[in-house]
């Protein structure tokens, strides 16, 4: 179950390290939606891969989707190119209630 994080609640990132699937992450959004073009997002991150011609394993997408589902926030879907245009800044750690 996604956690939910309240209005006035602080969270706690991670920086660094490695992110896995179904991580929930602060991402930058640079390039990908002019919208959103340099601004910060908590969601959830998915990630898919492929085998290319030479068998190495490639990013084939990438996945931010919201942490409820009540349409208020995009989900943002990047394939292998444009993945290139967000970063991963941290994982949540835990959200401390006020």
């Amino acid at each position: 179950m996604l956690p939910k994080i309240q209005n006035g609640a602080y969270c706690l990132f991670r920086a660094g390290g490695s992110v896995h699937r179904g991580d929930i992450v602060i991402a930058g959004i640079h390039d990908y939606d002019e919208d959103y073009n340099g601004r910060f997002t908590i969601k959830e991150f998915r990630q898919e891969f492929i085998m290319n011609e030479d068998g190495v394993r490639e990013r084939e997408s990438v996945t931010l989707k919201p942490l409820n589902d009540n349409g208020n926030y995009p989900t943002f879907e990047l394939d292998g190119e444009s993945g290139e245009g967000f970063g991963v800044f941290g994982v949540l750690v835990d959200i401390i209630e006020l």
